[in-house]
Parts: structure tokens; C-alpha cells; sequence
């Protein structure tokens, strides 16, 4: 197992951030822990790029970051599934985490519309204009 790349590093810093607000994702995150182990840097490394699970010397530090992106994508999810349904406008969710890249957004579009959104609204318009 070499250095961590930096996109790796870059990563994990940035889970890393957002862990105080992206704390919950529904379900236990587990770390092999081991005195003797990788970094927590190395181990998400390993767990992101090739699925592997090592043993961690840092546990606190990977359990954190993990549950950080587990969380984002749970949120992601959650979140899509409301703008479909017109329970949540996209623009709200940009202003109450502007510290999220525009690819979690894409990402939350990506799933509205997976689920129909904007369907609806182009229905009610095809509908308002063979009316007239």
C-alpha cells in the first residue's frame, strides 16, 4: 500500500469538513481497528478506490469521515426524493449548505428527475395550453 494520492487526500479532507453537519446515515459504519494498521487517510483510500476494508492505527478519524460520506449520499437521496415531490426547492438546499461543490447538487437533480420531476409541471402546461 503506497502514499495516498492527492484526489484521495482531497477527499478525505473534504468528508472530513463536512462531518459536524453530515452525521447520520442510518446505519453502523465499521472499521477494522488495529495499533499496528494504516493511516485513516490510507484506509479510506483503500475502502473508496478498490472496496477494500484494512486495519486502521486512527479509527475515530476514519469512522468519521466515512459516516461524513455515507451521510452526504444518504442526503443526496433524501433530499432528490423531496425536490421531486416539490417538498423541497433546490435553490433552499444550495443556500443552507453553500459549503457543498456543485457536484452534490447535480447529483440531487440527477435524482429528482430519475423520479419525474419536472414531469409534472409539463403535464400542468400541456394541459393549460389544449385548454386554450
Amino acid at each position: 500500500m503506497g502514499r495516498p494520492s492527492k484526489k484521495t487526500r482531497a477527499n478525505f479532507a473534504f468528508y472530513d469538513s463536512i462531518a459536524t453537519r453530515f452525521d447520520f446515515c442510518g446505519s453502523a459504519v465499521p472499521v477494522l481497528e488495529d495499533s499496528h494498521g494504516v493511516s485513516a487517510v490510507q484506509a479510506f483510500g483503500e475502502i473508496d478506490n478498490r472496496g477494500l476494508e484494512v486495519p486502521c492505527r486512527e479509527p475515530v478519524a476514519l469512522r468519521r469521515v466515512l459516516l461524513a460520506k455515507a451521510s452526504l449520499n444518504w442526503h443526496i437521496k433524501q433530499w432528490g426524493e423531496c425536490v421531486a415531490d416539490y417538498l423541497l426547492a433546490l435553490i433552499e438546499l444550495q443556500e443552507d449548505f453553500p459549503e457543498l461543490p456543485d457536484w452534490v447538487w447535480v447529483s440531487v437533480k440527477k435524482r429528482a428527475y430519475k423520479l419525474g420531476w419536472g414531469e409534472a409541471a409539463l403535464l400542468r402546461a400541456k394541459r393549460i395550453a389544449l385548454d386554450k
